[in-house]
């Protein structure tokens, strides 16, 4: 009897990511409780839909060529207090293929607008002769609950020539043992929905180099990754000026300590190998590059953020793949752009975060610090591998695509890959789940300086605007901070307000300060943090 690596790992991970992969069972035990003789098949919707912008609603159908199924219609019902919707689609297409997929993009009466909506899916099929019926996903063991939606009255705050997105989502790219993402087509129709205009696909390195039918294989020739930036740049092609997708990769690479840390590479050209924490091999948990090796290759194209420093390592996961965090050395290697501190959760994972990146002011890094949610799919429900071939387990609006968003100013730039990253590099960003708080500095000589740049001059104004709306929150804490080189930071300026729009003017005096940075949050606990901007005295 043969034991794989991936098996053990499997089974003694205490959690995996969404999309549960179904129908994997250990070679050595071939018994699984929630396997199930169909495809998968998912409803999904965003958590959040814009004003004037329809409901895409998901249906997901995977392994669907080792299952086939007819799928004969779609009833969604929506239903906001006293009123309900029903919406009946006839599909008829026979789902004989890995992956299948169909979006019904649904509309929202203006009046129910400023309410969650509860979103019902029910799908009837046909398989094996059977028909059937399912609510929302036929994942064995699950609530089968509907979806719940926020139908948005007011827009996500927003400023001119500042554009949102998510750093760090999996797509159908990924997809393993226990886990898959969501198409890329779809995932764009589910940003749009939630007033993004550009995620990155950031699919594992041990993901991207695997055969396309077997991912328990790796391809010499790489042709998954391959066709991956095909599709990128095809549909960049065809939402040009709607929706950007930054071409990406979750590295596997070694730390100061040997251990096996994750970075994102953004618009790098080449693929770049990560496997030691993949379990793919027994006593192989060498990564083949080092953070080092990394930042290398990616200074000369791209761009290298530290992904989720502090996110906690289960104790088997430290034992038996090594994988660790991020220490403060490593954040300040070479060639780092700074640290994804913002994972899908506002947790102590993002507090130690937010410590770490402070340290590396306080040394005088120049480092940024920057927000994505670790979604595979997840677009609303996170639905997981709680026991391995026991028990699956599903969250509300958790880790979900779009939370965390990293909000970029563009100046006058096109919306563009090249563009985005130019500026990402240069730190002019914020980090938010919500409400956004951008500032500027003026000197004598009526200078400005934005963030992520360097004022110089001998005396300065900070001009700081704060934005929400009443699904947020108005304004329970806005703090300006203070570092100076070798010295705690210090709040020299702090407020609350009523009002979901603030302009704030705040005079600094000449303390030699290093640099301001600003924190936001609102009744609601929903949160907007900036980058710096440093200051030189003339």
């Amino acid at each position: 009897m043969t034991f794989a690596l991936s098996d053990i790992i499997t089974y003694l991970s205490p959690v995996v990511f969404l999309y549960p992969e179904i129908h994997y069972v250990f070679k050595w035990l071939p018994f699984s409780r929630y396997r199930i003789g169909e495809p998968e098949i998912i409803a999904d919707a965003p958590y959040r839909v814009e004003p004037n912008r329809d409901l895409p609603v998901l249906l997901l159908v995977k392994d669907a060529d080792k299952h086939p199924v007819r799928l004969t219609r779609a009833v969604i019902t929506l239903s906001g207090g006293s009123n309900t919707a029903v919406h009946e689609i006839g599909i008829n297409d026979l789902a004989d293929s890995p992956w299948w997929r169909k979006i019904f993009n649904v509309k929202i009466p203006l009046d129910w607008r400023g309410q969650v909506l509860s979103v019902d899916v029910q799908i009837d099929y046909q398989i094996g002769g059977n028909n059937k019926t399912l609510h929302n996903d036929n994942c064995f063991g699950l609530s089968h609950d509907r979806l719940k939606v926020l139908a948005a009255k007011d827009p996500t705050p927003a400023f001119e020539n500042w554009f949102q997105g998510d750093l760090h989502f999996h797509t159908d790219y990924t997809s393993d043992q226990v886990e898959f993402g969501a198409p890329m087509d779809a995932s764009v129709e589910m940003a749009y929905a939630l007033g993004l205009s550009f995620f990155a696909a950031t699919d594992h390195s041990y993901d991207l180099d695997d055969y396309e039918d077997n991912y328990l294989l790796n391809d010499p020739v790489l042709k998954k990754w391959k066709r991956s930036r095909e599709e990128i740049k095809t549909l960049n092609k065809v939402n040009k000026d709607r929706m950007v997708i930054i071409p990406g990769e979750e590295v596997s690479c070694s730390n100061e300590e040997g251990r096996n840390v994750h970075c994102l590479v953004l618009d790098h050209d080449d693929f770049l190998p990560g496997s030691g924490d993949s379990a793919e091999r027994w006593f192989r948990t060498d990564a083949e590059l080092t953070i080092g090796d990394v930042a290398k290759k990616v200074s000369s194209s791209g761009l290298m953020i530290a992904a989720h420093p502090k996110d906690p390592v289960p104790l088997l996961e430290k034992i038996l793949i090594r994988r660790g965090q991020w220490t403060d050395t490593d954040c300040r290697t070479k060639g780092i752009s700074g640290l994804q501190i913002l994972n899908g959760l506002d947790n102590g994972a993002f507090t130690e975060g937010l410590a770490q990146w402070v340290r590396q002011l306080r040394d005088g890094s120049r480092s940024y610090i920057f927000a994505g949610n670790d979604a595979h799919g997840n677009f609303n429900r996170y639905r997981q591998v709680k026991i391995p071939m026991l028990q699956l387990n599903e969250i509300e609006n958790h880790q979900a695509f779009g939370w965390a968003r990293t909000v970029v100013w563009l100046d006058q730039d096109a919306l563009t890959v090249k563009n985005i990253i130019k500026h990402l590099r240069c730190g002019h960003a914020v980090v938010s789940n919500g409400p956004l708080t951008v500032f500027t500095v003026h000197n004598e000589n009526g200078e400005i300086f934005r963030i992520g740049e360097t004022a110089t001059g001998n005396n300065f104004k900070l001009m700081l605007r704060s934005k929400s709306n009443a699904a947020l929150g108005s304004f329970s804490e806005i703090k300006v901070i203070a570092g100076q080189i070798g010295k705690q930071e210090a709040v020299v300026d702090k407020f609350q307000s009523q009002s979901h729009f603030i302009e704030h003017e705040f005079t600094v005096s000449s303390a030699a300060f290093s640099y301001f940075r600003c924190e936001a949050r609102t009744f609601e606990n929903l949160f907007c943090y900036t980058n710096p901007i440093w200051i030189e005295k003339r």
